[in-house]
């Protein structure tokens, strides 16, 4: 239980570094575009 605990907590971990590096990506190329 305690496994499946932390591995879930890892997958969203990973997820929000995911978006957080798509916002940033995002960010960055709305500013070339400007």
């Amino acid at each position: 239980m305690i496994i499946k605990y932390n591995r879930f907590l890892g997958e969203v971990w990973l997820w929000m570094i995911f978006w957080e590096w798509i916002r940033d990506t995002i960010n960055e190329i709305n500013i070339f575009y400007e």
